[in-house]
Order: structure tokens, then sequence, then C-alpha cells
């Protein structure tokens, strides 16, 4: 997987219906450790919500996309 253009792709057409939004907050703990505040506001990440093989079809028709 590539989170590089996961990340743009995900800027330019959204994030569903390929992914899910998962809201809350890191917090970052003595010693470098962090965990997930699933309470927390403020920052999200992705989950899947297709088959990791639909976004990297996507993706890769998307790269190998010859314009006419």
């Amino acid at each position: 997987m590539s989170w590089d253009e996961i990340a743009v792709l995900v800027a330019i057409k959204g994030y569903k219906p390929l992914f899910n939004l998962q809201t809350g907050r890191i917090i970052v703990e003595e010693g470098g450790f962090n965990k997930w505040d699933y309470n927390g506001k403020g920052q999200s990440y992705l989950t899947e919500s297709a088959p990791i093989e639909k976004v990297e079809e996507i993706l890769n028709n998307l790269m190998m996309h010859q314009p006419k």
C-alpha cells in the first residue's frame, strides 16, 4: 500500500466510499509512546471500507491513464 497516492486520491475525490473516517485525537505520552483518544476531537485517520484490491485498481488506472 502507498499512503501518498491514497492521500492524494482522498484529497481530490473524498474518502467515501472507499474509506471511513475515524475521528479522535492522538495523545503522546512520556517516553514517546502514543495512543488514540476516541473521545477526542480535531484529528482523524482513514479505515478501509472497500477491499484494498479495489483501491489498488483505482490508483493504478489513474496513474496509468494516457490523455488523448
